[in-house]
């Protein structure tokens, strides 16, 4: 590819070459002309000499051919003079005349048809003039001379041009070079600069310079890099800004271009449904499953309108719960659509959550239901007149103790449990699990011996976890109390016992607690700590469980940093382990 010095190299040399030619032929041309309108004038004033000597000598016939001659000789050139066809004078040089006689002849008529006047005639080609003129004696004369072509000089003038361009094209040259440095020169900086900016290096600069008709372009593209690397700096931000917004929102956002193309997807929406970063720039007719969320893309592609939808999506096994809104993006002027927004947020659990209330509420009323209706009959038919036999009066007030005693029980364990969820901040210290208990069992020990089962405690003298005290012994005594209720009375088995063990392992403090009751069937074993789960709900209501006490027991652990497992076998019994933090750990 040829530079622009260059070109501008061979243009200069070009302009200069044809313009030094155009000279030497201008020159040439016109030295032509001076030299035929001098040849012309001299020859002219030869025929006014060549006329006089005739005017003077026409009676001496010797001494105007001696002067003729004399002439001829001194002037290098042809005489001859004519009267009519007789030849007056005749230069001894003819023979010179002889190849132009026809044009000899044509000027001599003209000079007779027309006298007084000067005929001239040159010839380059052949280098001979001539004139021919009829003056006052009717005499016609006519001068031929060779014509000297300018030759030489033009081979001088040719030569000098020559050598001027020679001198001339160093200096063009360095003219160039000096142009390409001082202007050419920056500005392939500059492009250069402009190519390495299109393509993103913001941090190229030029070096400035000292001459003013380049320096501010240098500093022009300089500020533009600066602007474009701080605009672009900022854009980073704001991408990193949105990048981490959209990765850690715990939302599924999916974003489509106009032409069905995803270019967005977060970290969220690729986890939940098991994608990855290929889906990019596929169309989202091959990304989406579920066509009921297809058409909502593709409504509000068309209709340019939010549409939003609780939608369930099979996901393996298992059915989620998802609201959501698919938003479309309009240019500036809101006249253009741009593409859509799809945001789906996971409601599964909030569904769960919803159905857990209103399974609460149902729980709740139904446990008031029960005593509160028994109350209120039993109520009316003492006002029926039962009041008045002592039996049946004594009878009926005790059931009602008994059920108001349930009521009072699970508004109690109610309030109890809604503390505990939700108070965020509990007295924490170190307390001696070990004593707690032995509290407990000395409590139980006599319900247990009823039913003839013993407890056996094996631990250390002493071991202290972080807890609260009474939240703890809470803990374990409606553990224990459940352990010995779903123990069956069998006089002939003596292996009812309940055996609890406290044992340190990691900082960390496990209480095994182990029954040999009726355990828990395995289909119930995901449900018991729920509120108001009853495995055998006749056991628990005759006595006077409520269905909340395991829930309880479980946030009470939780709130302690603390964590409750077990394991069951039907007709076999039941291991609770309470897992909580050692009382070497700090406490705050």
């Amino acid at each position: 590819m040829i530079t622009f010095r260059n070109n501008l190299l061979i243009l200069l040399t070009t302009i200069l070459v044809v313009s030094f030619i155009l000279l030497g032929l201008v020159l040439g041309n016109t030295m032509s002309d001076a030299l035929i309108k001098s040849s012309k004038k001299t020859l002219k004033s030869e025929m006014m000499a060549t006329n006089e000597i005739i005017i003077h000598n026409k009676n001496d016939k010797e001494k105007l051919k001696e002067k003729l001659q004399t002439l001829h000789s001194d002037l290098n050139m042809t005489v001859q003079v004519m009267s009519g066809s007789t030849v007056i004078y005749e230069s001894l040089s003819k023979d010179n005349m002889k190849k132009h006689q026809n044009t000899i002849k044509e000027y001599e008529k003209r000079a007779e048809d027309k006298p007084y006047d000067y005929h001239y005639y040159i010839s380059v080609k052949d280098n001979m003039q001539l004139m021919a003129y009829k003056g006052e004696q009717d005499q016609i004369i006519t001068l031929y001379k060779p014509f000297t072509t300018p030759f030489e000089f033009m081979k001088q003038m040719w030569l000098y041009l020559c050598l001027i361009l020679i001198i001339v094209l160093p200096i063009i040259y360095i003219f160039v070079r000096y142009i390409n440095r001082r202007y050419v020169k920056p500005i392939k900086e500059v492009s250069s600069a402009s190519k390495m900016l299109s393509e993103g290096n913001y941090k190229v600069r030029v070096a400035e310079s000292n001459v003013v008709e380049t320096n501010e372009l240098y500093s022009t593209i300089n500020e533009l890099a600066r602007t474009l690397q701080t605009l672009n700096n900022e854009q980073k931000i704001q991408r990193n800004r949105l990048e981490t917004t959209l990765s850690n929102i715990p939302l599924a956002i999916l974003m489509i271009n106009k032409y069905d193309e995803v270019v967005i997807a977060n970290d969220t929406y690729l986890n939940l449904f098991n994608k990855d970063q290929t889906i990019i720039k596929k169309r989202y007719q091959d990304v989406i499953d579920n066509t009921l969320v297809m058409n909502m893309v593709t409504q509000a592609m068309n209709n340019e309108v939010t549409v939003y939808r609780n939608v369930p999506i099979q996901m393996g096994v298992y059915t989620k719960h998802f609201e959501i809104t698919a938003v479309p993006v309009l240019s500036p002027n809101k006249k253009k659509i741009q593409g859509v927004v799809l945001v789906e947020h996971d409601i599964t659990q909030l569904i769960h959550l919803e159905q857990m209330r209103r399974d609460f509420v149902a729980n709740v009323s139904h446990e008031l239901k029960t005593p509160i209706t028994s109350i209120k009959g039993f109520t009316e038919t003492l006002l029926d007149g039962a009041k008045d036999d002592p039996l049946l009066l004594q009878d009926f007030l005790t059931i009602i103790e008994k059920e108001s005693h349930r009521i009072q029980s699970l508004v109690e364990e109610l309030l109890e449990l809604s503390k505990i969820e939700q108070s965020s901040n509990v007295d924490l210290s170190h307390v001696d699990v070990v004593d707690t208990l032995e509290q407990v069992i000395e409590m139980l020990s006599l319900t247990a011996l009823e039913k003839n089962i013993n407890i056996e405690l094996t631990s250390p003298s002493s071991m202290t976890v972080i807890a609260e005290a009474s939240k703890l012994k809470q803990v374990f005594i409606n553990i224990i109390s459940n352990a010995i209720n779903y123990t069956e009375v069998d006089p002939q088995d003596k292996n009812k016992d309940i055996y609890i063990t406290v044992e340190p392992s990691e900082g960390d403090v496990y209480i095994h607690i182990k029954d040999h009751g009726i355990g828990i069937p395995e289909s119930d074993q995901s449900r018991i700590f729920e509120r108001f789960y009853r495995v055998d709900k006749a056991r628990s209501r005759q006595s006077g469980g409520t269905g909340l006490g395991l829930a309880i027991v479980k946030h009470i652990v939780e709130v302690f940093g603390g964590e409750i497992t077990f394991v069951s076998k039907p007709n076999e019994g039941s291991t609770f382990t309470v897992k909580l933090l050692g009382g070497q750990q700090h406490v705050e």
